[in-house]
């Protein structure tokens, strides 16, 4: 992937309004990531399996899964407006065009931290169910389908433009990641239901155990993209 990104892109404007604007999407990737999600989910979830309260267990995964989709939709939704407020903060010296390609290129990434979240949750379903085949392999997909539409797509955009089919290829693909980690739950017993009971004590001990884990990853990975921005 990355040779074939360097190969369209190198190190020009286009390259690093992509490299800017990936840094933003990255951090949220990072705190909401499927390292800190497995820690404070998978050790309830898989207790209550085997304890025998599947039903508890299936509707906890709901109710995050829920929260989460609502959660960071919302925080989605919210970048995409003010993105064109962030982006120059964090491009330096960085043109006034390729400001705007970078912003464009951010927003167009941003989904990106919602769809990770989702299949963080999923992911850790299906170790809890000892299915690992699946997420070992998901990650070689992604990288496929990123380089086959990247070539695909590049064409069809014109100059600095062409970088959007990386920034669109990378959407794409996380989308088939999260598509095939939710086909392969099909495997296990857990079928995902409308159940969204923030109340439920597991769910908030789920974001107490979440928010530690979640605060470290966020001090190293802040200090990387503060670097990054001030670079």
């Amino acid at each position: 992937r990355e040779i074939v990104q360097a190969s369209f892109f190198g190190t020009s404007g286009a390259g690093s309004a992509f490299t800017i604007a990936s840094q933003i999407p990255n951090l949220f990737s990072n705190l909401f990531s499927q390292a800190a999600l497995g820690a404070a989910f998978v050790p309830i979830f898989t207790e209550l399996l085997q304890a025998g309260k599947k039903r508890e267990a299936f509707r906890l995964a709901s109710s995050l899964f829920w929260l989460i989709l609502a959660a960071l939709g919302l925080l989605t939704i919210v970048y995409m407006g003010i993105a064109g407020l962030v982006m120059p903060l964090f491009t330096g010296t960085l043109s006034t065009p390729a400001t705007v390609l970078a912003t464009g290129l951010s927003r167009v990434l941003f989904p990106v931290v919602l769809l990770l979240s989702l299949t963080g949750l999923l992911v850790g379903i299906l170790q809890s169910y000892d299915e690992f085949s699946v997420p070992a392999l998901a990650p070689a997909v992604w990288n496929v389908v990123i380089v086959v539409l990247m070539v695909i797509l590049h064409a069809q955009f014109h100059g600095q433009d062409a970088v959007y089919s990386y920034a669109i290829a990378w959407l794409v693909a996380t989308i088939v990641q999260f598509l095939l980690i939710g086909w392969a739950t099909r495997r296990t017993e857990f079928r995902l239901a409308f159940a969204f009971d923030w109340r439920d004590p597991r769910v908030r001990q789920v974001l107490i155990l979440f928010f530690p884990v979640t605060l470290s990853i966020g001090i190293i990975n802040l200090d990387i993209f503060i670097n990054a921005g001030l670079g």
